[in-house]
């Protein structure tokens, strides 16, 4: 993952510690759900700037692809 370096992923204020992946299954095996107690926050405004300098360089290169019908 490219993206993980900019952002700092801690367990929610509100969450029971110890957290147990298992509580929180999703849908993909290994995956945990869309309720697990985390945040996910950029780590400043440096590396906002680098996120986002990086998308839209990706956006710019992205191969435009024509509808089927």
């Amino acid at each position: 993952m490219r993206l993980l370096w900019g952002f700092k992923i801690a367990h929610s204020p509100n969450a029971k510690l110890p957290l147990d992946p298992r509580n929180f299954a999703g849908e993909m095996p290994g995956n945990p759900g869309e309720q697990m107690p985390v945040t996910v926050v950029v780590r400043d405004g440096k590396t906002r700037s680098i996120i986002n300098q990086a998308f839209k360089e990706a956006v710019a290169s992205r191969v435009q692809l024509e509808p089927l019908a």
